[in-house]
């Protein structure tokens, strides 16, 4: 087992799962849109974006492709991580405006417009 922290809540993870098949099996919601069971993970979508603190190392990365270590520090709903998934939602807005789904995660994060140019009317 690989014993670290999600939201300061010390979680066990598996050897081979990442850091988002560790907050599910912990019941931490951590968004995501891309990341289905019967695809590989590929971290196109970018929503379950997490920060991590490992020691000195701070960064922003994808939940679904990353595996834990021992000690890292997880944060699911930093400043960061919230500016990161409302700028990727806003291009999702823009490249599907008419997605149901994008606009309940958009919402969500209280993101109601995009800045960028549509491109899918």
């Amino acid at each position: 087992m690989i014993n670290f922290f999600i939201d300061g809540q010390p979680v066990a993870a598996e050897p081979g799962w990442t850091i988002l098949e560790t907050a599910r099996h912990h019941h931490i919601h951590i968004p995501t849109l891309c990341c289905h069971p019967a695809v590989m993970p590929w971290g196109s979508c970018r929503l379950c974006v997490v920060e991590t603190r490992d020691g000195k190392r701070v960064q922003v990365i994808p939940s679904c492709l990353n595996p834990p270590v021992a000690e890292l520090e997880v944060f699911t709903q930093s400043a960061r991580v919230q500016n990161v998934r409302r700028w990727v939602l806003e291009m999702l807005l823009a490249e599907c405006p008419a997605s149901r789904e994008i606009k309940k995660l958009a919402a969500a994060h209280g993101v109601t417009a995009t800045r960028f140019a549509i491109t899918d009317p």
